[in-house]
C-alpha cells in the first residue's frame, strides 16, 4: 500500500444510499392520483407487532397459531392478543397529484391544510407555494376500496361503450371519518392525456411488502422490533461471508486431486 504524505488532505469516502424508500399515498385525507398501470398485486399480508408483513402460505406460522386460538377460543379468538388475521392488500403504481407544500429544511411533503403552517415532520414552518407533488407512489388498500376503483373503471366508457380505463383519468380520494370509522370514496375526473413521468420510478411491486423468514416472522410476533430483526439477519449474513472458502471449488478439488496422487506415488 502507499505511503500516506503528512499534511496532504484526505480524500472523504462517498456513501450512496442503494436502497430504494418504498413512497406510499397518504390517504389520510384527501389525495389524487393517476393510476399508471391496467392491473395491480394483490398480496395476503399479517398486521404483526405494528408491522404489515407477507403471509408465507402453507409455511406462515402466523397461520398455524391463528388456528390454534381459534381451536382453543373459538368465541373469542379475535380478542387474543397474538390472533393476526390474513388480509389482501392490493398495490398499484400511481402518479401522485395531491397538491403539497415541500418543507425546505426536510424535504418532507406537506399536504396543503388550511390553517397548518408547521412541517409534520420536523415541526419548522413551511412557507412555500402548494403544487402538485408528481412523485410515482404505490397506492396500498384493501379489497374494499379496489373493489370501488374495479366499479368506476367498469362504468366509464367511450363512445363505442368500451372501458376507457383507469389510466386516462385521475383518480381523488375524498377522505372522511378516521380510525376504524375511515371511509375512502374514490371518484373520477375528467378523461386527460397520459401523464409525464420517468419509468424508472415505478416500483417493483413484488418487493413492496416486507419478506420474513418462519422464524423472524416468530420473533416479530414475540416483540422483536423489525429494526432488531434486519440487524440480526445483517449479521448472520456478514459471519457467513467471513466462513466462505477463500478459494474457489474447483481449485479446492484440484489441490484434493493433486494430494491423492501424491499419496497413491
Amino acid at each position: 500500500m502507499p505511503l500516506q504524505e503528512f499534511g496532504k488532505p484526505k480524500e472523504k469516502p462517498v456513501y450512496t444510499q442503494t436502497i430504494r424508500k418504498t413512497l406510499f399515498v397518504d390517504l389520510n385525507s384527501t389525495a389524487t392520483v393517476r393510476i399508471l398501470a391496467n392491473g395491480y398485486l394483490s398480496v395476503d399480508t399479517h398486521y404483526v407487532n405494528r408491522a404489515t408483513v407477507q403471509c408465507l402460505g402453507e409455511d406462515c406460522p402466523i397461520c398455524s397459531n391463528n388456528k390454534i386460538l381459534i381451536m382453543q377460543y373459538p368465541e373469542t379468538f379475535r380478542e387474543e392478543a397474538k390472533y393476526s388475521p390474513k388480509r389482501t392488500v392490493n398495490l398499484v403504481n400511481v402518479l401522485d397529484k395531491t397538491p403539497v407544500k415541500v418543507c425546505q429544511d426536510c424535504g418532507t411533503e406537506n399536504k396543503a391544510v388550511p390553517g397548518v403552517v408547521a412541517c409534520s415532520k420536523c415541526t419548522h414552518i413551511v412557507t412555500t407555494d402548494a403544487t402538485p407533488s408528481n412523485k410515482v407512489k404505490v397506492l396500498s388498500k384493501g379489497n374494499t376500496l379496489f373493489d370501488q376503483l374495479d366499479a368506476i373503471n367498469n362504468a366509464i366508457l367511450d363512445p363505442d361503450g368500451e372501458r376507457v380505463g383507469l389510466t386516462r383519468y385521475d383518480i381523488t380520494f375524498v377522505v372522511s371519518g378516521a380510525g376504524k370509522q375511515k371511509v375512502i370514496t374514490p371518484i373520477a375526473g375528467q378523461i386527460t392525456g397520459d401523464p409525464v413521468y420517468n419509468t424508472e420510478d415505478l416500483f417493483d411491486l413484488e418487493n413492496v411488502t416486507i419478506k420474513l423468514s418462519p422464524s423472524e416472522m416468530m420473533d416479530l410476533q414475540g416483540g422483536v422490533s423489525l429494526k432488531d430483526i434486519f440487524a440480526a439477519r445483517r449479521a448472520t449474513e456478514k459471519s457467513a461471508s467471513f466462513d466462505a472458502p477463500i478459494i474457489s471449488k474447483e481449485t479446492e478439488q484440484s489441490i484434493e486431486q493433486d494430494i491423492e496422487t501424491m499419496f497413491k506415488h
